[in-house]
């Protein structure tokens, strides 16, 4: 064996091997998730899509709106209650396509007669409020449901004041 031939045997049996490898990275550009409506709830956990500019949201993306309540045999609105009646009107004013239902209810003391009348004098009362604000009459809507959709039980004075009340509803 001749010396280069000696010295590239040497080489390829006992000393390291180098090899290059060409490293190459891999980038993943992952997109945002939407937030189609800008409500705070990515499209992939709202349920409640198309929620109106400025609205108030609850985890799954849809609008909160407390209930208004009264009480026994009154239709007036509480000091209490009008901040959040405000932040109603702002959404409605902001998204004037925007439609809202508004339901009164009593609770189960009186007769359904009374209480049917009662219930729409306490919708009216709260579309009043919006309208005195700014709100377009011709966007609210209201019906009354008297006694006939309780939310509690009627059989005790909890109860009974948890059914004297109006629910907001948008209708998007």
């Amino acid at each position: 064996m001749s010396g280069d031939g000696m010295a590239a045997f040497v080489i390829d049996a006992f000393l390291e091997k180098v090899v290059v490898v060409e490293v190459v990275e891999e980038v993943v550009v992952k997109a945002a998730p939407l937030d189609s409506d800008g409500d705070g709830v990515y499209d992939e956990n709202d349920q409640c899509p198309n929620t109106p500019k400025g609205a108030v949201v609850d985890a799954r993306g849809c609008y909160v709106v407390d209930k208004v309540y009264f009480d026994f045999d009154k239709f007036n609105i509480k000091p209490e209650f009008k901040p959040a009646l405000d932040a109603v009107a702002v959404v409605l004013q902001n998204n004037p396509t925007v439609n809202m239902t508004i339901s009164g209810n009593t609770d189960d003391i009186g007769t359904p007669a009374y209480n049917m009348a009662l219930s729409i004098r306490r919708a009216n009362a709260i579309k009043a409020y919006l309208v005195s604000k700014g709100v377009n009459a011709d966007n609210i809507s209201v019906i009354g449901y008297g006694e006939d959709r309780p939310a509690d039980t009627n059989a005790t004075p909890v109860g009974r004041a948890m059914n004297r009340r109006a629910v907001l509803l948008l209708m998007i």
